[in-house]
């Protein structure tokens, strides 16, 4: 069973990296989450942590950038109904927004994933909430504070409208309670910017 990969990255297409470890003269194909894709460039090395997926009919390595990551990966894999392919786009979303997600039964979060809908989000909600560990709400962001769950859609929104980041994340963090609703929330942040 591969669990661990360090070379350079000769390939990138799609979701997949192509990594040759140092010495072998051997590639290896590996679906990655976005989170490692983004930081891939031909010719640098990187390290990965490996799921070495097998059925009957093939095999798949799955490669992630920390084990705190492969661990939430091999989480979402117990789930009835949710295979890896599926587990990778439910990371795409982010660790800290999927674990915020559980944690408040905002099953819309989820159901953003490609392969997920209302009845898997539900059932992934159910069986992951009591294995979660607060640790887990800091995983891929350790010096980011716990900000309240549509906190991360509003700066990602405002962001894409290219507002400063950091004026937008003060700015977000100096939300009004009174403010309940998403959509009253990015009206008042508009209008503080």
């Amino acid at each position: 069973m591969l669990a661990y990969i360090r070379g350079p990255i000769i390939h990138i297409f799609d979701t997949k990296l192509t990594i040759t470890p140092e010495g072998i003269g051997l590639g290896y194909e590996i679906l990655c989450p976005i989170s490692v894709l983004s930081l891939a460039r031909i010719g640098t090395s990187v390290e990965l942590f490996l799921h070495h997926h097998i059925t009957d009919v093939s095999q798949t390595l799955f490669g992630f950038g920390s084990p705190d990551e492969l661990a939430f990966f091999r989480k979402l894999l117990k789930v009835d109904g949710v295979g890896g392919k599926t587990a990778l786009s439910l990371l795409n979303l982010g660790m800290r927004q999927l674990v915020l997600a559980i944690e408040k039964w905002d099953e819309k979060v989820l159901s953003g994933a490609n392969g997920v809908g209302k009845k898997t989000a539900l059932k992934i909600i159910v069986e992951l909430k009591k294995e979660l560990s607060g640790d887990m709400l800091y995983a891929d962001s350790k010096q980011v504070p716990l900000a309240p769950p549509h906190h991360v859609q509003i700066i990602d929104t405002l962001v894409g409208m290219w507002y400063d980041k950091t004026a937008v994340q003060k700015t977000v963090s100096q939300m009004p309670a009174d403010r309940e609703t998403l959509q009253d929330q990015v009206v008042w942040a508009i209008k503080q910017l």
